[in-house]
């Protein structure tokens, strides 16, 4: 598979999330697939050196899944989406040359966890 053919079924993902949430905005699961949608694109992104469209996509991502964790502070699960944004978050910045903020990211997934 291409990546064009990736980024069009990770769009179609994220907007089948997105409908999901604007019909139910209170459900926590519906932010969750959102959230696990954001990070995919971020990942595609990177693969593709699209740093900026990978940043905006992991902190999007990281966004909603602390919404989350913030609201439910012992749900194992989102401890690990919010440390798995933070990890690729990490990497991003290592890959962009900034190993002070890469460290500081993976950092907070380990204390996050």
């Amino acid at each position: 598979m291409t990546d064009a053919q990736l980024l069009e079924l990770m769009a179609r993902y994220r907007l089948a999330c997105e409908q999901w949430l604007q019909r139910l905005p209170q459900d926590a699961d519906a932010r969750t697939e959102l959230g696990f949608a954001l990070n995919s694109q971020g990942s595609i992104a990177l693969r593709r050196a699209d740093w900026a469209q990978a940043a905006q996509s992991f902190q999007a991502a990281l966004a909603l899944k602390q919404a989350l964790l913030a609201a439910q502070p012992q749900d194992v699960s989102l401890k690990d989406a919010v440390a798995s944004s933070q990890t690729w978050l990490g990497l991003l910045a290592r890959l962009q040359g900034e190993p002070h903020r890469a460290l500081e990211l993976l950092d907070a997934a380990h204390v996050t966890l």
